[in-house]
């Protein structure tokens, strides 16, 4: 049996760049910062730019420390611990 299947909206992404890019929008509170990024939806956290979160006015370093597992180096660490909410659509 054919099933036919139908979405509200398309999303267009370049296929010859490693992952799935897209516009993303990151909230807290009343402060939101849009920018594209990967989505990986098996991800068990989500890693953004520094700066995404200081525009989101987060204390980036009351975060947790968690060794790197994002392809960086070895000896990089990064903050994680911070409630947002993500808009991919």
């Amino acid at each position: 049996m054919a099933h036919q299947l139908s979405f509200e909206c398309l999303i267009r992404y370049d296929a010859a760049e490693p992952g799935i890019t897209v516009e993303t929008t990151v909230q807290v509170g009343g402060h939101s910062v849009r920018f594209r990024a990967r989505v990986d939806t098996g991800a068990s956290y989500c890693i953004f730019e520094r700066k995404h979160g200081e525009i989101l006015g987060l204390n980036i370093e009351s975060g947790l420390e968690q060794p790197s597992r994002a392809g960086r180096t070895l000896n990089q660490r990064l903050k994680v611990g911070q409630l947002a909410c993500l808009f991919v659509l």
